[in-house]
């Protein structure tokens, strides 16, 4: 283990701690025990994305195949924004402590912080403007996708630039080598996005039927 990557190990054991935060913690940030499916179906997804990380190449799927970005929509849909941004870069810490990260953990952290961000934009539209919710979705996966293939080839680019013939001519070769994996993410987004937004209308849908039966039910 060089030395670079045991300080960016522990970078990563250290980022994870602070984003541990305690059931009081997320209290102060914004947790309504009303909703509290909602946490368990975001907290379902984000496991699924975390296991996925280490999973999926034992699988034979294809690289880049990834869930975060889906997660990423789910969450900014169903949490509240002080607490939905946290929920990728939650996603990605644990998993690099397992699989392992450099310097280049500077571009993909990064670059989930905006996509979670970004992701209150779709996530906002109306739950009955569905053509516009699902074609929203569908935008920012793309957007998600583009976003995350620039920055991080970039990244790699400038980091490792030993690699690559010097000057512009070597970034245009990173973002080229780079290209089957944007393929392989986009395409997987494309069908994971509108997968979300049902798994969001789902949700919202089967917490109002049991809102409607508590009303009822005190109606009586």
């Amino acid at each position: 283990m060089t030395a670079i990557t045991w300080v960016f190990d522990t970078l990563g054991v250290i980022a994870f701690w602070g984003l541990g935060v305690s059931t009081g913690t997320i209290a102060r940030m914004g947790f309504d025990r009303s909703h509290l499916g909602r946490y368990v179906v975001v907290a379902g997804f984000l496991l699924l994305a975390i296991a996925w990380r280490f999973i999926a190449p034992g699988l034979g799927f294809a690289p880049n195949l990834e869930l975060l970005t889906a997660t990423s929509f789910i969450a900014a849909a169903l949490l509240s924004p002080r607490i939905a941004w946290l929920v990728p870069l939650i996603g990605v810490a644990i998993s690099d402590l397992g699989l392992g990260n450099n310097l280049l953990l500077w571009f993909t952290w990064g670059a989930w912080i905006i996509i979670a961000i970004a992701a209150q934009l779709p996530a906002r539209i109306s739950v009955q403007k569905r053509v516009r919710r699902l074609l929203g979705a569908v935008g920012f996966g793309i957007g998600a996708t583009g976003f995350f293939f620039a920055m991080t080839n970039f990244g790699f680019w400038l980091l490792f630039q030993e690699f690559f013939t010097p000057g512009l001519t070597g970034l245009g070769e990173a973002y080229v080598a780079g290209l089957p994996f944007l393929a392989n993410q986009l395409i997987g987004n494309m069908l994971l996005l509108p997968a979300s937004v049902i798994v969001v209308d789902l949700v919202i849908k089967a917490e109002r039927t049991g809102q409607h039966q508590v009303l009822s039910e005190h109606a009586r």
